[in-house]
C-alpha cells in the first residue's frame, strides 16, 4: 500500500475516533506535582461555526471532528471548515471568510494546517499543497511540497529559520542506485517549495512498532531543532536540521496504554468485515495515541487521546504531556474532561467542545476557552 492512501486511511480513521467531547462540561485538570503547571482560563468565547465545504470523496473526514482551531497574526481566531477559512476576532465576533472549494488561486480543497511566519500565513490544502497569504488574507502565491521521492501526504508542517519543515515520508524505489534520503519522514523545503533534503530515519519508529500505518508524524520546532513524535509511540526526538539526535525520551512510563498491534488481530478484523479504516480506529482506540505536538513559551506540548474503558467511543479522554526543552518532566498529566485542544497560539492554548451534538452539514456552536500556563 502506497504511503498516499495510508496516510489518508489514519487521517479518516482519526476522526473516526475523534468523537470524544459532546457533552457540555466544565475544563478539568489532574496534575500530580508540586511544582506543577496548570492551566489558567484567561477569557471565553462562543463561536457559530459554517458547516463544512469539501469535496464529496473528503466529506466523511468531518464526521464529529476536532475543530481546528488557529490564532491570527492580531489574536483573531480562525477556524478551518473544509475549503474556507472563517476569522473572528478576538472576542468571538465574525469578521470574514477566506477562500472557497475550488482549483483556483485562493481557492481550497481541505485545510489541514494554518502557520504564522513574518506576518503571512502558510495555508496547507490537502494534500501538500501550500499557499501563502498576507497578514490581510490576500492571496500571494502557492506550490506543492513535492520532492523527487518523497510522499505527497503532509501529516504536519513546521516554519523556522527561512525553512519549511514538513514530516513527510520518503520512498527509495528497488534498484535505484542514489539512496541517501531512503526512508526519510522529515522533509526540508526553502521558503520558495524548493526541496532541498530528507532527514530521520524513519526505522527510529518502524523498528518500535513494525506497522507504517499507526505511525502517523508530528512535528513541532523551537531553538533551530526540531521535535518528531509518533502516533502510537510514546518516544519524542529532538533532532537538529541535519537529522543528528540531539536528545530521546519514553514519556508516560508508568501511564501510557500501548496499542495492541498485531499483523494476527487484524486478519481476524478483516475477516469480520472491518476496511482498513475501521482496522486503524479499533487499534487506535484500544490504547494511546498522540494526536499532536507543539511549542508553547518554552514548553514542548504532547497532546494525546485515550478511550476509556467502554464500548461508548464518545466517552474518550484527552490528555497533555508537558516536557521542558531538556524533555524533563514537568507535570505527571493534564487531563481534559470533555474538552479537547483545538490550537495552539503563541499567547494561548484553545480549548474547545461543543455546545451541541454536532454535524459537518450544519451550522455548529462551540465554546473556546484562551487558557495560559501557569505555576502553582
Amino acid at each position: 500500500m502506497s504511503s498516499k492512501p495510508l496516510g489518508l486511511l489514519l487521517y479518516i480513521a482519526q476522526k473516526i475516533i475523534l468523537n470524544f467531547k459532546l457533552k457540555a462540561a466544565v475544563l478539568v485538570i489532574a496534575v500530580n506535582s508540586i511544582f506543577s503547571l496548570g492551566l489558567k482560563v484567561k477569557n471565553e468565547v462562543i463561536l457559530n461555526i459554517s458547516p463544512v465545504k469539501t469535496p464529496f470523496s473528503l466529506f466523511n473526514l468531518y464526521d464529529n471532528p476536532i475543530v481546528n482551531l488557529f490564532e491570527g497574526i492580531n489574536g483573531e481566531i480562525i477556524v478551518a471548515r473544509g475549503s474556507f477559512l472563517e476569522v473572528f476576532d478576538k472576542n468571538g465576533r465574525f469578521l470574514k471568510r477566506v477562500g472557497n472549494l475550488g482549483e483556483g488561486p485562493g481557492d481550497f480543497k481541505n485545510i489541514i494546517f494554518l502557520k504564522k511566519y513574518q506576518n503571512e500565513y502558510y495555508i496547507l490544502d490537502f494534500p501538500n499543497l501550500l499557499n501563502i497569504f498576507d497578514a490581510k488574507f490576500k492571496f500571494r502565491k502557492r506550490f506543492y511540497l513535492q520532492g523527487k521521492r518523497n510522499s505527497p501526504f503532509v501529516f504536519d508542517f513546521e516554519i523556522s529559520g527561512n525553512y519549511i519543515i514538513a514530516a513527510q515520508f520518503w520512498r527509495t524505489f528497488m534498484g535505484e542506485e542514489k539512496k541517501e534520503n531512503k526512508d526519510k519522514v522529515i522533509s526540508i523545503y526553502d521558503l520558495n517549495g524548493k526541496f532541498q533534503k530528507a532527514i530521520f530515519n524513519f526505522s527510529n519508529a518502524l523498528n518500535l512498532l513494525g506497522d507504517e500505518a499507526y505511525l502517523n508524524p508530528n512535528i513541532c520546532t523551537f531553538d533551530d531543532l526540531i521535535c518528531v513524535t509518533f502516533a502510537a509511540l510514546n518516544k519524542i526526538w529532538i533532532i537538529d536540521k541535519e537529522g543528528q539526535l540531539i536528545k530521546v525520551k519514553t514519556f508516560g512510563i508508568n501511564s501510557w496504554r500501548k496499542i495492541p498491534y498485531s499483523s494476527e488481530r487484524e486478519e481476524q478484523l478483516r475477516k469480520r468485515g472491518f476496511d482498513q479504516a475501521k482496522i486503524l480506529a479499533w487499534f487506535l482506540t484500544s490504547g494511546d495515541w498522540v494526536y499532536d505536538v507543539s511549542f508553547y513559551r518554552g514548553y514542548i506540548l504532547i497532546n494525546a487521546l485515550r478511550n476509556k474503558e467502554t464500548q461508548d467511543m464518545n466517552l474518550g479522554v484527552s490528555y497533555i504531556y508537558i516536557l521542558d526543552k531538556n524533555l524533563q518532566n514537568i507535570n505527571s498529566l493534564i487531563f481534559l474532561d470533555k474538552y479537547f485542544l483545538g490550537g495552539v497560539g503563541r499567547k494561548f492554548l484553545y480549548f474547545v467542545r461543543y455546545l451541541q451534538v454536532p454535524s459537518a452539514r450544519a451550522k455548529t456552536k462551540i465554546e473556546v476557552k484562551k487558557c495560559v500556563l501557569e505555576r502553582f
